[in-house]
Formats: C-alpha cells, structure tokens, sequence
C-alpha cells in the first residue's frame, strides 16, 4: 500500500513548464469561455455588406476621432460634425479595403469595447468610452499607445492610422498640411 501512494505522489509530481502550462491553458480555456457566455444577448442585425461600422462603433470612433484630431478639428460644432461624419464614411470604406484577417481583428476589437467586460479589461473601466470625457479618451489612447502587450499597441496605431488617414485623405483638410494636392501630369499628344 505505502509503495502505491509512492508511486502515485511520482506521477503526480509536475515539472514547472508543464505546470506553467497547464495555468496557461486553463486560464485561456476560461477567459474564451467566460467571452463567449458573457456576449450580451441582445445582438443588432448583421450588418449590410457595404458596410463595416456599426451604430456603435460609429460612435466610438467619433469620440476617439474627437481626441485623435484634436486641433485640426473645426471649432465650430456643425463643421466638426461634418467633419467626424466623413472621417467615419471613409473609414468605413478603407475597412472594407483590409485583409481580411485585419479587418477581423478590427471587428473583435470594436466587439470587446461594446461589451462591459471587454471595456474593463481595455480600459480599466466598464463605462463606455465614448460616455467619458476628452481628458478620459485622451489617457485611454495614451495607456493604450505605451501598453506593455503589443497586441494593445498594435490595436492602437491601427486605429490611430485609420482615423488620421480618414481625415487628411480628404482634399478638403490638405491645406492643414501646406500640401497642394498631386501634381498635374501634362500629357502630350503623340507626334506624328
């Protein structure tokens, strides 16, 4: 008997990489499971296929766009709203451009700052982003732009880049770079 509980307090014992592991495996078995039971139930439709954006993620890339453009921003309100407005079409339209694996890393993140949960875990807080003030949305990118985990600053330029390319893609905001546009590229015609 004393020789079997030997042998079986043998097998029990675990190296430390196989016990690092296993913590490893059981923990992301856990958080995948708790992300997929803690998805809110009530889900808006699919979205149409000309479209990346949702409603909510309109809304919070107008409130990160707001920080992000700081300054460049017209200060007058109805402008500003059109600005963000057309910041968010052509947006919608370069995400459509991406790979697809992009833009699918895109959509998970869109999806992990709609959900309490997820927000908590981004941000440190479960409020929405875009119910917090300017100060807020600016340490948020910040802490996001110095994050230790690549994959957070990683998520960040990409949203800085599509944000920043959105709006200075637009002929109209050109002159807030002291860019004249392209060249013009004369074409001759064909001598006979």
């Amino acid at each position: 008997m004393a020789g079997q509980a030997a042998d079986s307090l043998t097998l029990m014992k675990l190296s430390r990489r196989q016990l690092l592991i296993a913590g490893i495996a059981s923990a992301a078995a856990a958080g995948g499971v708790a992300l997929v039971t803690l998805r809110p139930r009530t889900r808006e439709m699919p979205m149409p296929i000309s479209e990346f954006l949702r409603e909510h993620d309109k809304s919070l890339l107008i409130a990160l766009a707001q920080v992000l453009l700081a300054g460049a921003l017209s200060e007058d309100e109805a402008q500003q709203t059109t600005q963000l407005q057309t910041v968010i079409e052509r947006l919608d339209a370069a995400c459509l451009l991406l790979y697809p694996r992009a833009r699918d890393e895109l959509r998970e993140l869109f999806d992990l700052l709609d959900h309490q949960a997820g927000r908590f875990l981004l941000t440190g807080d479960a409020l929405a982003v875009e119910q917090r003030d300017s100060a807020a949305r600016e340490q948020i990118l910040e802490s996001w732009r110095q994050h230790f985990l690549a994959l957070i600053t990683s998520a960040y330029h990409g949203l800085h880049n599509l944000v920043i390319a959105s709006f200075y893609g637009d002929p109209q905001h050109w002159h807030l770079l002291d860019y004249a546009g392209p060249p013009t590229v004369r074409v001759y015609p064909e001598s006979v």
